[in-house]
């Protein structure tokens, strides 16, 4: 039952990230609501399901909007599993230290989207072209964080 929650409230923000987040965006970039709970999942919660579940809408992503299969499955479970390893060394009820969470991913999710581009799409784009996104991608993800982070303390299974 508790696969089955989570599974609909990721399905639930997909749908409102490929919809409502596309109307709301500044310069050309709206908030991943997906990577957001996978910061959320994988870096305060004991279990893989924010990794497993990432790389789920991951993949419907992918066959969604990419050309390319795969590109979001990896970059979202390297984002998870890296987590999963930080979190061990890191006081995590701080908001600080989830604005730097949010920095680096966003940084490592739009630059491992143009690296596995270029890599797997012989596309030649620039990566400053791409990477001029990340700071407005990273205010919105951190608006975002802070909103999953407040209704994410009162789960089960929250450890801080």
């Amino acid at each position: 039952m508790k696969r089955i929650r989570l599974f609909l409230v990721f399905l639930l923000c997909f749908l409102l990230q490929v919809t409502v987040c596309r109307f709301m965006g500044v310069f050309g970039t709206a908030p991943n609501l997906i990577l957001a709970l996978v910061i959320i999942f994988s870096f305060f919660f004991d279990d893989f399901d924010g990794i497993i579940m990432g790389a789920v809408f991951g993949f419907i992503h992918d066959i969604c909007f990419s050309p390319a299969v795969g590109i979001s499955v990896l970059i979202y479970l390297a984002i998870g599993m890296i987590l999963r390893f930080v979190k061990i060394g890191v006081y995590r009820d701080n908001k600080i230290i989830l604005f730097f969470l949010t920095l680096i991913c966003t940084a490592v999710y739009y630059a491992g989207c143009w690296l596995l581009s270029c890599i797997m799409l012989d596309m030649g784009m620039d990566i400053i072209y791409v990477m001029k996104k990340v700071p407005v991608a990273i205010v919105w993800n951190y608006i975002v964080l802070l909103v999953v982070y407040y209704f994410a303390r009162n789960k089960k299974g929250f450890t801080v």
